[in-house]
């Protein structure tokens, strides 16, 4: 049969498409952004052990720092572990983290604009 959906009507009058065929290319897309998710995961892990083996037990008088290694870690360990589970509550934190990368930036920015201006 070449048929690829159905529309099926539920008891209570809702209607709804059933797939006969799972979308492929759905799934390689997922695939993608969750291995990409772990590159880049990955990547802001070696940043900050980076950081912590260049600064050493300074690292740790930095709150900011350690609240970054903290959420780069557990999100690095869900995406891994919990794949389907837990890796959507941690959007937020990844948000909060893209936020303060900007926030960081504009920040020196600002500075070196204020270090040519006297």
């Amino acid at each position: 049969s070449t048929k690829e959906c159905t529309l099926v009507t539920e008891a209570d009058g809702k209607t709804h498409y059933e797939f006969e065929y799972p979308q492929k290319w759905m799934e390689v897309v997922h695939e993608g952004i969750h291995i990409t998710s772990i590159a880049i995961l990955s990547l802001f892990l070696f940043a900050l052990l980076l950081l912590l083996f260049a600064l050493g037990s300074r690292f740790f008088k930095k709150v900011l720092y350690i609240l970054d290694l903290i959420v780069v870690t557990v999100s690095l360990v869900v995406d891994i572990i919990l794949n389907e589970v837990l890796s959507s509550l941690l959007i937020l934190f990844r948000l909060w983290r893209l936020i303060r990368i900007v926030h960081g930036i504009y920040t020196s920015v600002e500075e070196k604009s204020r270090t040519r201006v006297r």
